[in-house]
């Protein structure tokens, strides 16, 4: 149910990237409790959602600041997930902007 508000926040342009980062990380806080707990293997949840939120912050890498470009590729690093165009929006975007991540 979560994750579903979480698409539809997303699809109506309500989710900014604060919110992005957010959800992203208490999926993978969520998964790395889970995965912590189990002795077997915890597939991570919600592929489609965190496909969709990599999506978005990739389009708009610029609005993410510090804390968030950095909450958002921790969780995708945790998870496992790989995003190219993510982490190349938002490298380039941090390299650009290096002064402002001090």
């Amino acid at each position: 149910a979560i994750a579903a508000r979480a698409r539809a926040l997303l699809a109506s342009g309500a989710l900014d990237a604060y919110g992005v980062a957010n959800v992203a990380w208490a999926i993978a806080s969520l998964h790395a409790a889970a995965a912590g707990a189990s002795s077997e293997t915890v597939e991570a949840p919600h592929p489609a959602l965190l496909d969709e939120l990599a999506t978005f912050a990739a389009a708009t890498p610029d609005a993410f600041n510090a804390q968030e470009a950095t909450n958002l590729l921790w969780a995708f690093a945790t998870l496992g997930r790989r995003h190219g165009p993510l982490f190349e929006a938002l490298s380039a975007s941090a390299a650009r902007r290096m002064g402002d991540f001090t």
